[in-house]
């Protein structure tokens, strides 16, 4: 029952009654047709959602957005809904093939399995898809992952060579009587000194493979 106008039963209508000798064929006949158009309404659905996973993996691969992460969940969320749409389609028509009902017709029951494997079809398609959803939301936790890791290995880097400047500085600027801070030699030692040690880092982080 349908409140609106449905288009697949309104074609089915249309195709019935330019072909009035379709009728002919019983009720099966009817349910198959039907059915096949039904399932057929999921192509371009699919297709559309295929699209939609490509396009995530090539944006994720070239560049992370924010925006990717609501794509990702939006997509993950469709796949559920088409799953929980085909899933129960699917126990259907294989019911149909294996029960063997009165009221279904011997020789419609071929038309009725390739129906059904359209259906088989579709579902392995949104579980690859599904497959498909997972992995990108682990690359881009991954991405983000290592890029934290990145930025924290820079600052790390920076704090490391800074810290014998502040201690050199910290120590000749502590203000002792007897700490020949006023010498111009103790100056320059203290110039030289730091000069030597952020040089000696750099080469040490460069020899490292860490810059």
């Amino acid at each position: 029952m349908h409140e609106l106008e449905n288009p697949i039963i309104e074609s089915l209508d249309q195709v019935q009654r330019n072909n009035p000798q379709l009728s002919e064929w019983g009720t099966s006949f009817l349910l198959y047709r039907l059915s096949d158009l039904v399932v057929d309404a999921y192509f371009p659905v699919l297709d559309d959602v295929g699209d939609r996973v490509d396009a995530l993996e090539d944006q994720i691969v070239s560049g992370l957005k924010q925006s990717q992460l609501t794509d990702i969940f939006d997509l993950k969320r469709d796949l559920v809904i088409l799953r929980k749409t085909i899933g129960p389609m699917r126990e259907v028509f294989n019911a149909l093939l294996i029960r063997r009902y009165a009221l279904i017709d011997e020789r419609a029951l071929i038309y009725l399995r390739d129906v059904y494997e359209h259906v088989v079809h579709f579902h392995d398609i949104i579980d690859s898809y599904r497959d498909l959803a997972s992995n990108a939301l682990e690359t881009y936790l991954s991405t983000i992952s290592n890029n934290l890791n990145l930025v924290m290995k820079r600052l790390t880097i920076i704090t490391t060579i800074f810290m014998p400047l502040t201690f050199i500085t910290g120590f000749f600027g502590m203000n002792f009587a007897h700490l020949p801070i006023d010498s111009d030699f103790v100056f320059w030692l203290a110039m030289v000194l730091m000069l030597l040690s952020s040089a000696g880092l750099l080469v040490w982080f460069r020899v490292q493979r860490w810059l």
